[in-house]
């Protein structure tokens, strides 16, 4: 009789244990490997298009250095919000810069008083939405479907983003771990198959251009292909942390993929057309594909599977921003029912942003728009996360859990 009952104590402590395993589990729902498919896919979306003719304005024939320098920019920022991220291993940044600030996330007057670092974050990525959407139907009216209105592509393209926004992170995260690979392995094959119209000569003079011009075109006029990657303050709150060792190589790898594609594209399309001809192309990348041609005539023209293969690059990067904005406005918010609040937030916002996307006819204002979107980038990836880096630094602030409760900072105590 005592040896069943203490068979029956061990199932039931071994039943509690798989349900506080469980429990404690529920919210990692994003391997290492998806955040960095993540944050790759966030990156590469319409700047694809333009930054050989941006690169080389200032660069010249060496096109490929402002490239480079926005890439470590990037890939110092990563690890930066990485390290911060880690600090508050289960909270989003809506959670944790009230943490950092305040000393409590609990106060709702704390979060209206952290708008001022949050609200930047939601302004960039409505932008990266409103940009990619216009840029995304005008080359697709321009190449396929030249008497659609731009309207139609527009909705179209929007309402299946609005589809995304109705599935949990889990499914977010499997959809771009799906997609990228079809994304990545074409653009490898068509800068490679590029090649072979390249002239070396076009490359020469090596580092013929003034560098403080070429600093001011690595972070102002080209760094918003490279932006994206702050949802790392969201995904890493719901990513494994078995090694962080694991989660900086991942987050890491992700900026560098993107860094690599896009080195090697400039350096490819400098080396076809020569800078001088760049400047007056709207988009040299799809002029790109149109030259390029796979050996045998296996396929004539590259440039139709370079569409398909761009559409879907945007796509990502749409319906990924459009997500993580509702996400975190209702986190923010702080409604109940998290997931029925984030959908109806995605539908009313769905007008708004078809609304802003056609506010100009011209689409070279949108040009614009990506410059001073590229601004707030810079100030919202880089310079925010080192101050709040070192806020949580001075002030010994971290969040997280502990026995399966919250383990609230150790600066200020909160009071109860």
């Amino acid at each position: 009789m005592t040896n069943q009952n203490q068979n029956q104590n061990q199932t039931s402590q071994v039943t509690q244990n798989r349900k506080l395993k469980n429990k404690s589990t529920d919210k990692t729902v994003v391997s290492p490997y998806q955040s960095m498919i993540l944050i790759a896919s966030t990156q590469i979306a319409t700047g694809l298009l333009s930054i050989p003719r941006l690169a080389s304005a200032t660069a010249h024939e060496t096109a490929w250095l402002p490239v480079l320098i926005s890439t470590l920019i990037s890939l110092a920022a990563v690890f930066i919000i990485t390290k911060l991220a880690l600090r508050f291993p289960n909270q989003t940044f809506i959670e944790f810069i009230p943490t950092i600030l305040f000393g409590s996330n609990k106060k709702r007057l704390y979060k209206i008083l952290a708008l001022i670092f949050i609200l930047p974050y939601l302004a960039m990525w409505l932008g990266f939405v409103v940009i990619s959407s216009r840029i995304f139907s005008e080359l697709v009216r321009i190449a396929i479907f030249p008497h659609t209105p731009v309207l139609v592509v527009l909705i179209t393209l929007m309402i299946a983003a609005l589809c995304v926004v109705w599935f949990e992170l889990e499914v977010i995260a499997r959809f771009n771990e799906t997609v990228f690979p079809i994304i990545l392995i074409p653009l490898v094959i068509i800068i490679a198959v590029s090649l072979q119209n390249a002239e070396l000569t076009n490359l020469l003079p090596l580092f013929h251009f003034n560098w403080k011009e070429v600093l001011k075109t690595s972070c102002f006029d080209i760094f918003y292909s490279f932006e994206g990657f702050s949802i790392i303050f969201v995904t890493m709150a719901y990513t494994r942390k078995d090694k962080k060792s694991k989660l900086y190589s991942a987050n890491l790898s992700g900026a560098a993929i993107t860094g690599l594609l896009y080195t090697s594209l400039v350096t490819v399309t400098v080396a076809v057309f020569g800078y001088e001809v760049l400047q007056v192309e709207m988009w040299p990348t799809y002029d790109l594909a149109k030259t390029a041609t796979l050996p045998g005539a296996v396929i004539e023209r590259l440039d139709p599977a370079f569409i398909s293969i761009w559409v879907a690059a945007v796509f990502t990067t749409i319906s990924n921003s459009y997500y993580f904005t509702c996400f975190s406005i209702v986190q923010l918010i702080d409604f109940k029912d998290k997931n029925k609040a984030r959908r109806w937030l995605g539908l009313c916002a769905f007008p708004i942003i078809i609304y802003v996307t056609l506010i100009s006819e011209n689409i070279f204002t949108f040009n614009k728009w990506e410059t001073i979107t590229g601004i707030i980038g810079l100030f919202t990836e880089i310079i925010i996360p080192i101050i709040l880096l070192l806020l949580a630094i001075l002030t010994k602030r971290k969040g997280g859990t502990k026995n399966g409760k919250e383990n609230l900072p150790t600066g200020k105590p909160e009071k109860a």
